[in-house]
């Protein structure tokens, strides 16, 4: 990498604006989070997994602990508890005991609040209502749900502070309120809206305001063997005119099977002094998947590391595979000094496991994230900078604005309304990608409007001179990953002598010869029998 990739520091990246309010205020430590939760589900509860998106901007001090088995001892380093009731029970004497004589910062989410010492600022009418819409004192937007859902019916009392609205028909009823330093939340289902207006009520919540930026990140999407560098190029020389620091996301082997092609990196070395070019201008490479495909599809159909699309194998296969295609891929790219400093899986499916499994080789996870191991569809992204548990701490870089789609011209407008929503935060993550088989016209036209949105800061991504010699090193020094034998449905576009014809041509032109000399003597026999 050149000198003009800057070198920052990990925790920046994921707390860029949570470090300068802690300075500006004086706090020196995150806050440490104990989250206690009642779910018939446990730990995969996707709620849980939501809330561990919006709590890790924050901090990564945090602790998980059922709600049957929390003893006070477990909050001894506690700042904040949050409790979280997905089902109605009766909590234990030792659990009320033990949030009771917590002196902290606490919030309750759904159920059973009311079993608690000072949660008596909100009533529960035991039924439920609809919400179409979030607001909050602290801005003049309305957030608009994409789709209506149901809350719990809760009343405030006088002396509570409602820090968010629900809204329906035009009527508006609390649903976060706070009276001194406890919290409560009406609700038990956080929807994608619900996570936008809680991760901003967070920062009052934490005590960390932030800087009101929003962090911008885009990146150059299926990047393959077959992709034309010429178009690469000139997106990424459009982005280097614009100043705006963007990745490339590289799948290094391309697949056909149906046409029986099978394409590597080495097979496309134009492309690969492209992504030399750009990577050495600044560009952050991204590994997307090894080939991005799965089975006898081609590759961009993706899931190549989903469950549901590997039913042969269990999980300890699953990542057996993960692992191998992780090491395959890295190898590809360090072989032309190309450094992947982030992961984006195929179609952003993985399990749980294979998110562990990714964060032993990368700092940086991009995209959306599986809440489901069973289910590749139950998937979501956090619209804020983020280092959850689930990821093992990785830099989560959300996919928040999507991509403008080939054909579809709706597809920006899509866009800037994802923007627009997203405007409910402070800062709230601006994050989109663009193929470059489309070509520049395209990206010019979506950047256009995307330099539109308020508070918008496009963001580099931290990059480590020193990791990256370590990185090459270790992968260079290495021999290369073998490559599957090709069988006659795969084939590469060229050709190349090796030793291995020289028997087959040797043979050919040993045989031509001995053909060559039998028709000359054959030709000076028939002339001297004619003499």
């Amino acid at each position: 990498m050149p000198q003009k990739i800057l070198l920052f520091l990990w925790m920046v990246l994921a707390f860029p604006f949570a470090v300068s309010a802690q300075e500006e205020q004086g706090i020196k430590e995150p806050p440490f989070v104990t989250i206690v939760y009642s779910s018939d589900q446990g730990e995969s509860d996707q709620n849980i997994k939501k809330l561990d998106f919006l709590i890790s901007h924050f901090t990564t001090k945090q602790e998980w602990i059922d709600a049957g088995e929390l003893k006070p001892e477990d909050l001894e380093k506690t700042t904040h508890l949050l409790y979280f009731g997905a089902v109605q029970h009766s909590l234990s004497n030792s659990t009320r005991r033990a949030i009771d004589q917590f002196n902290g910062i606490k919030t309750a989410f759904g159920y059973n609040a009311d079993q608690l010492e000072g949660f008596d600022f909100y009533q529960y009418t035991g039924e439920k209502r609809l919400v179409t819409e979030l607001s909050g004192p602290f801005t003049e937007e309305k957030l608009p749900l994409t789709e209506a859902q149901q809350v719990l019916d809760i009343k405030a009392s006088d002396a509570g502070k409602i820090w968010l609205y629900g809204e329906y028909n035009g009527t508006s009823f609390p649903l976060l309120i706070q009276e001194a330093s406890h919290y409560y939340y009406g609700d038990t289902d956080i929807s994608y809206s619900d996570s936008i207006a809680l991760s901003e009520v967070f920062h009052e919540i934490f005590g960390m305001p932030h800087s009101e930026i929003h962090p911008g990140f885009l990146r150059l999407e299926d990047v393959n063997p077959t992709l034309d560098p010429t178009l690469l190029m000139d997106c990424a020389d459009f982005l280097f005119s614009q100043d705006i620091p963007f990745m490339v996301s590289v799948t290094p082997v391309y697949k056909n099977p149906g046409e029986g092609e099978i394409y590597y990196l080495e097979d496309a070395p134009q492309l690969i002094e492209t992504l030399q070019t750009i990577q050495n201008k600044g560009a952050v490479i991204v590994l997307h998947g090894y080939t991005d495909q799965h089975g006898e599809g081609v590759s961009g159909d993706g899931f190549e590391f989903s469950p549901e699309e590997n039913e042969q194998m269990n999980e300890e296969n699953l990542q057996q595979m993960l692992n191998n295609k992780l090491q395959k891929g890295i190898h590809q790219l360090a072989a032309h000094d190309l450094v992947p400093y982030g992961f984006e899986s195929s179609h952003y499916s993985l399990t749980k496991e294979g998110y562990r499994t990714v964060s032993r080789y990368f700092p940086m996870y991009i995209g959306q994230v599986q809440l489901s191991d069973s289910n590749w569809m139950v998937m979501e992204e956090s619209p804020v900078l983020t280092k959850p548990d689930m990821l093992n701490n990785m830099t989560f870089i959300p996919e928040t604005l999507r991509f403008q789609e080939d054909g579809n011209t709706s597809s920006i407008d899509d866009m800037m309304e994802r923007a627009s929503r997203l405007q409910f935060t402070r800062d709230s993550v601006m994050s989109a990608f663009y193929h470059p088989y489309m070509g520049v016209d395209g990206l010019k036209e979506m950047i256009k409007e995307l330099n539109t949105i308020p508070g918008l800061v496009w963001q580099g991504l931290p990059v480590d001179p020193y990791k990256e010699e370590e990185w090459l090193g270790e992968y260079k020094k290495e021999p290369q990953v073998e490559k599957p034998a090709e069988t006659p449905a795969l084939k590469k576009r060229e050709v190349t002598f090796t030793m291995e014809w020289l028997p087959i041509i040797t043979g050919i032109s040993l045989s031509s010869l001995v053909i060559g000399m039998s028709y000359i003597i054959s030709i000076r026999k028939r002339r001297e029998d004619e003499f």
